[in-house]
């Protein structure tokens, strides 16, 4: 734990049975049993379905410092939709409002900010060959200027990190494919 949890703040919630939630934390300093791992940043952009007020504030330090202060800043965000589905944004030129209606736009009930700023937004997806593993030369990135290369993911960081990775569900469902949240 790098800090304690803070009850309502906003909480991209990863459970050991490798599925995820966004929502505005209200267990305390307890981590239910079923959890294993919690990544909280302010406070939820979008909740109910609805964008939080606050994101239209003049008080735009309160969703993170930014380089020379500015208000259009590459942000990302992580949400989910009502049928569960967890969704991200990334782009550069966003206040978080804006970043608040695109997630709303694209379905989220629930949206919280997560990193800003060019050299902290990235997101890379990657296409091994067949029983390969994931590395730099096998990645692209999701927004072609991200600044980051996708070498940082396999060298040591101070900074955390979500990975999604593929997985199989078994003969016994219809479905062949989903996926497993881990965070670093």
């Amino acid at each position: 734990m790098a800090y304690p949890l803070v009850n309502g703040a906003a909480s991209f919630v990863i459970y050991k049975n490798g599925t995820a939630d966004v929502v505005s934390w209200t267990d305390g300093l307890k981590v239910p049993s079923n959890v294993a791992s919690v990544r909280q940043n302010l406070s939820m952009i979008v909740d109910g379905g609805k964008v939080n007020p606050a994101v239209y504030s003049g008080n735009f330090s309160d969703w993170g410092a930014t380089v020379n202060n500015a208000v259009m800043v590459w942000r990302s965000a992580v949400g989910v939709t009502k049928d569960g589905a967890i969704i991200y944004a990334s782009g550069d030129g966003l206040s978080v409002g804006e970043l608040a209606q695109v997630m709303l736009r694209a379905g989220a009930v629930r949206a919280m900010e997560m990193d800003i700023n060019s050299y902290w937004t990235d997101f890379f997806y990657f296409n091994p060959p067949n029983n390969g593993l994931a590395n730099p030369t096998n990645a692209s990135k999701l927004v072609y200027n991200m600044v980051r290369p996708p070498q940082r993911y396999f060298e040591g960081t101070a900074r955390d990190f979500i990975a999604v990775f593929a997985r199989s569900l078994g003969s016994n469902t219809s479905a062949n494919s989903g996926a497993t949240a881990s965070a670093g």
